[in-house]
C-alpha cells in the first residue's frame, strides 16, 4: 500500500502528457487481455477497450472511454482532475485484475 501512496504521489507530480501515456497503455492493455480471456481470441486495444463497455459496470466507463480517445489521438477528455483519472486509474485496474483472475478457463 505504501508503493501505491507512493506512486500516486509522484504521478500528481508528472505533466499530463505522461499521466495520458499511462493511462491509455494501462487500460487499454488491460482490457485487451480482458478480451483474450473472455472470448479466446485477440483484438486491438481499442476493440478490446469498446468491447469493455458493453461488459463491465458504468462506473469505469469514463476511464476506459478517456483512454480509448488518448490512443486514438483525439481531444476528448472525460476527467477534469488528474488526481481523480490516477485514483480511479488505479482502482480500475485492481478491479480488472479480479475480474481476469475469476474468469472460468
Amino acid at each position: 500500500m505504501k508503493t501505491i501512496k507512493k506512486y500516486k504521489t509522484l504521478a500528481l507530480l508528472l505533466p499530463n502528457k505522461f499521466v495520458d501515456m499511462e493511462v491509455e497503455w494501462s487500460i487499454t492493455g488491460m482490457l485487451r487481455q480482458f478480451y483474450t480471456l473472455r472470448e479466446c481470441d485477440i483484438v486491438s486495444k481499442v476493440d478490446a477497450s469498446k468491447y469493455a463497455i458493453n461488459h463491465i459496470p458504468e462506473r469505469w466507463h469514463n476511464l476506459i472511454k478517456e483512454a480509448i480517445s488518448i490512443r486514438e489521438g483525439l481531444n476528448i477528455r472525460y476527467y477534469k482532475s488528474k488526481k481523480q483519472r490516477i485514483e480511479d486509474t488505479i482502482q480500475f485496474m485492481n478491479y480488472i485484475l479480479d475480474a481476469c483472475n475469476n474468469i472460468e478457463k
